[in-house]
């Protein structure tokens, strides 16, 4: 029997689940907010593409909180994750930020790439 390897939870994700993250970006943005993606599709350069498109699924998640959560306190705590979120990106930390949400993920992989631009 061949025993396999457990993969530890602080590895870096595979290709195929970062590609599935941008997927779940672009699906997201052309269901709440047609018209932005298809503008986001008219630009021509790859990270600048990406930077539009985590940014429209960014403003979606954003303005969905108070359309779906009825409860104040409960839209509270989501606005909440999402400002820790922001914060833990563009802190001297990043290095360590929990992907827990795919846009989250996004955002980071973004500032990663333009961090030094």
């Amino acid at each position: 029997k061949k025993e396999r390897k457990k993969k530890k939870t602080h590895e870096l994700p595979d290709k195929e689940f970062k590609i599935t993250v941008l997927i779940h970006c672009f699906v997201y943005s052309r269901k709440r907010d047609y018209e932005n993606y298809l503008a986001t599709l008219l630009i021509g350069d790859n990270l600048i593409r990406r930077i539009a498109i985590s940014s429209r699924a960014f403003n979606v998640e954003l303005s969905q909180i108070c359309d779906l959560v009825k409860d104040s306190h409960l839209a509270q705590l989501r606005f909440q994750f999402w400002l820790d979120s922001i914060n833990q990106i563009y802190s001297n930390n990043s290095h360590v930020v929990k992907w827990n949400h795919p846009v989250v993920y996004e955002i980071h992989q973004v500032h990663i790439k333009t961090k030094n631009c």
